[in-house]
């Protein structure tokens, strides 16, 4: 069983007078329980948004998040 089940469809920002920027899209990931996991990758490819989101995801009490 996963501690944590990550499904992200897709998270966007939208600024105005330009179309919308895609920060992450498709995203599905799990992590066991005892597992480490790091996040890797290039300035802008969405780490920070992932981590926020996650954040944010995790004050919910049930374990099965999407």
């Amino acid at each position: 069983m996963s501690a944590l089940d990550i499904k992200i469809a897709r998270k966007s920002y939208f600024h105005i007078g330009q179309d919308p920027l895609a920060a992450l899209s498709d995203l599905r990931f799990k992590v066991d329980e005892g597992e480490f996991v790091s996040v890797v990758g290039p300035s802008g490819c969405g780490k920070t948004t992932l981590l926020n989101l996650i954040g944010v995801l995790n004050n919910f009490r049930e374990p099965n998040v999407s």
